[in-house]
């Protein structure tokens, strides 16, 4: 199992144990989100949003691997080997269970970039994120499928790579 595929199945558990109707997919797109806003975004005011809008408690254990989780997508997002990852469930999950994530991931993204004040400087980008947002997971899927999915995961992690890149304050060297 892959280290973003352990962190999925611990993220699902924690939500569990709060009783967050969220996936981790979606929980982690919106804590990304708060890493592309040229200001830095306000996240711990975007997670309280969001705990509220799914009726979530959330408890100081919940609080600190929110935390964890976000300093990760930043570390990932700044490594210079771009190893960040979008967290989606492992291959075993099946094809129409990662891409029901992954246009989970997106649409969480999205409302946690505009909650956040994100200002969006890349419209075709946006718009391909609403595109996959709306995915139809309830039809058959393909081999083909299997690797428009994979192409369609890069696109988008590279994009938030992006994004967070143009985010960020440029240092002189």
């Amino acid at each position: 199992m892959s280290q973003t595929g352990k962190a999925f199945s611990l993220l699902e558990v924690a939500l569990e144990d709060v009783g967050a109707v969220c996936t981790p997919a979606e929980l982690h797109g919106y804590l990304t989100a708060g890493l592309c806003v040229k200001t830095g975004g306000d996240t711990r005011r975007a997670v309280d949003a969001l705990l509220d809008a799914y009726g979530v408690e959330a408890n100081e254990g919940f609080i600190t691997t929110l935390n964890a989780l976000r300093e990760l997508a930043r570390k990932q997002l700044e490594d210079v080997n771009m190893s960040f990852m979008l967290m989606l469930p492992e291959e075993t999950a099946g094809l129409a269970a990662r891409a029901q994530a992954l246009a989970h991931w997106t649409e969480a993204f999205l409302a946690g970039f505009g909650m956040q004040g994100g200002a969006i400087n890349d419209e075709g980008f946006f718009e391909d994120l609403s595109q996959i947002a709306q995915l139809d997971t309830s039809t058959e899927f393909s081999e083909e499928d299997e690797q428009e999915l994979i192409e369609i995961s890069e696109y988008v992690r590279l994009g938030i790579i992006s994004l967070y890149i143009d985010a960020r304050p440029q240092k002189v060297q």
